[in-house]
């Protein structure tokens, strides 16, 4: 991984827009290379090395959380503790509401997924804190954006058959649903257009070489939120692989850095930006995608949608 790596990668991002919701859902790389101004083969070269080198190990698919009534809280549990870490995330897992989980050296990131009532928020966060032992700290909600469409039941078939081979031939699609590659390729466009949901590449960080992983959490004066987040992004901003960045609350970073030096002087830089009052550095080592979470969310519309569609008929 090198500079434009991370570069490329942090244009893929999670943004649907990237994918073509057409024919075949193949990564727009002309529209990454206009943004990064590349040549569009340097990065389909970029990307395919990326893939063989199983660092983007698949492309996954994310309904958006609104179609649920649900939205997806990230909280921070931190451990001085090895052992307590470990007996935590065993417990996070279990946690029916929990999507995802990304373990650090000292800390656990968690997606927690709840109902836009505070007190439905309230309630999960106190179950976290009675089961893994830490109080979680409330670190941003990831807002998505507002659906536009209305799925009906081959909608939701469609996204259950791609949802961890976001890439998977309309073809494939189409014989496995019993549809024609047309009517799968008319649904799918419509499904991307409507922001139904999002194609997400799910990486792996462990067998990469002389390359160091950084996750910086920013706390802000919020009076001097938007400042702050202008000097942290010119600061680290090339060498940010993700961002968590919200209209309140705190921001993440994940940063590639050459060296655990590099990160210590990067961290030595962001704590005197004016408008900081708080910055975490950590050192991540492995995601944990509790994907039965969203599994179960999909299959339970699908057989609401089948039940419904069978009362109609009698």
């Amino acid at each position: 991984m090198d500079r434009l790596d991370v570069r490329i990668f942090l244009a893929m991002g999670t943004r649907n827009y990237i994918f073509h919701g057409g024919l075949s859902r193949q990564l727009n790389l002309r529209l990454i290379a206009k943004e990064l101004g590349v040549d569009p083969d340097t990065v389909k070269a970029r990307i395919k090395k990326m893939e063989e080198s199983s660092f983007i190990q698949y492309y996954q698919v994310f309904p958006n959380f609104r179609l649920f009534g649900l939205q997806c809280v990230a909280i921070g549990l931190s451990f001085s503790d090895p052992a307590a870490k470990k007996e935590a995330l065993q417990k996070l897992e279990l946690i029916e509401e929990v999507g995802w989980i990304d373990e650090r050296l000292n800390s656990l990131r968690a997606l927690l997924l709840c109902r836009e009532a505070e007190a439905d928020l309230a309630k999960k966060l106190a179950l976290v804190e009675e089961l893994t032992g830490a109080k979680p700290i409330r670190l941003n909600y990831l807002e998505m954006p507002p659906v536009q469409v209305e799925l009906n039941l081959m909608d939701w078939m469609i996204i259950r058959s791609i949802r961890y081979d976001a890439r998977k031939p309309t073809a494939q699609v189409a014989k496995e649903l019993g549809l024609t590659a047309r009517g799968v390729n008319y649904r799918l466009q419509r499904l991307v257009r409507g922001n139904a949901f999002f194609i997400v590449p799910v990486i792996n960080m462990e067998n990469l070489e002389n390359v160091i992983f950084s996750y910086f959490t920013f706390f802000f004066d919020e009076t001097l939120r938007a400042e702050a987040i202008d000097a942290i992004t010119q600061l680290i901003g090339e060498k940010s692989m993700s961002r968590m960045v919200d209209s309140e609350g705190s921001v993440g970073f994940c940063v590639l850095n050459s060296n655990i030096t590099e990160s210590e002087e990067d961290y030595l830089k962001a704590k005197i930006i004016r408008g900081v009052e708080k910055v975490a550095l950590d050192f991540p080592r492995r995601c944990h995608d509790i994907s039965v979470c969203v599994d179960k969310l999909i299959d339970d519309k699908i057989a609401e949608l089948e039940k419904t569609a069978k009362q109609a008929k009698e």
